[in-house]
């Protein structure tokens, strides 16, 4: 209430974003089966298990344990979150896998599809993650996949 009487009154120090994140949440949520961001072409795992190329493995900073780690996924939602005066946020909804079990050579990095993590904090902004692509590691086997 605080933002709106600061927004009503014309206080300069009350931006558009600010304000629209202070009033909330519009009902309306819309889902993406894919979406461009920074000139990046990601897509749902759903989507891309009907293609011959894959734009749905990502890759972000996070902070584990106190430490910066890189954490890597896939794409299993693209959802546009819209707040009252027309401020929106893109969020990816994420499988992770296991980055405390990933293997890092000198040249790549090999991730375990079978290790799941963070399953109760799936969510990404879109422009925190640059997109990898993943092939099967044929040294390791089994479940392993190298990101590149």
């Amino acid at each position: 209430m605080q933002m709106k009487n600061l927004h009503d009154q014309g206080d300069c120090q009350v931006n558009k974003d600010l304000y629209s994140l202070a009033m909330g949440l519009d009902i309306h949520t819309t889902m993406y089966p894919g979406c461009i961001v920074n000139g990046v072409k990601f897509l749902t795992k759903e989507r891309d298990s009907r293609r011959k190329t894959q734009n749905s493995g990502i890759r972000t900073e996070g902070e584990h344990n106190n430490e910066i780690i890189d954490f890597y996924g896939i794409v299993k939602e693209v959802m546009q979150l819209r707040y009252r005066g027309n401020c929106q946020v893109l969020l990816f909804g994420c499988e992770w896998f296991d980055s405390r079990t990933a293997r890092c050579e000198k040249c790549f990095t090999s991730v375990n599809f079978g290790k799941k993590w963070y399953a109760n904090e799936p969510y990404v902004l879109a422009t925190q993650a640059t997109q990898v692509f993943y092939v099967k590691d044929t040294k390791l086997g089994g479940d392993w996949h190298v990101a590149l």
